[in-house]
């Protein structure tokens, strides 16, 4: 992430339409992803969501939470290290890597410039966050996959 904050806004100039109102200490956080990294991720979403729900196949601990009430109180309550590195993924065009801490800290500006859903997984993908386009967040903690 040693790139110049100005060059990334130049090279994706649609960073400027979804993170917008993120004061520059946190914008200088964001890393675009390419193409080939977003369809990686996308593939791992496969099969992830039953409905709107994330199915309970794949996830435990599922928590949901609106955001026409705060919700700096729920995010807090997911006990995420701030330095945890998250993606936030909106479209096939359009993916992120940042920290968490820049995603609690800007969450309300971040989400509200989200035309549809929004994805948040860390890198490791033990977890995943969905902001879907009703202002609603549901949260759920990968299942272990069981060794034979």
């Amino acid at each position: 992430m040693a790139r110049n904050i100005k060059q990334i806004l130049t090279c994706h100039s649609w960073l400027s339409t979804y993170l917008a109102e993120l004061p520059l200490v946190h914008l200088s956080t964001v890393e675009p992803l390419n193409r080939t990294q977003i369809r990686e991720l996308e593939k791992s979403f496969v099969g992830l969501f039953s409905g709107n729900n994330l199915n309970r196949k794949y996830f435990h601990a599922l928590q949901s939470h609106r955001t026409d009430v705060p919700c700096s109180h729920f995010l807090a309550s997911l006990l995420i290290d701030e330095a945890t590195r998250v993606v936030l993924y909106w479209d096939p065009l359009h993916a992120v890597v940042t920290t968490w801490r820049t995603f609690i800290k800007n969450w309300k500006s971040i989400c509200d410039s989200a035309i549809g859903d929004l994805f948040i997984v860390p890198e490791d993908q033990t977890w995943l966050l969905f902001y879907d386009h009703e202002s609603n967040y549901v949260f759920g903690k990968r299942r272990t996959r069981k060794r034979a």
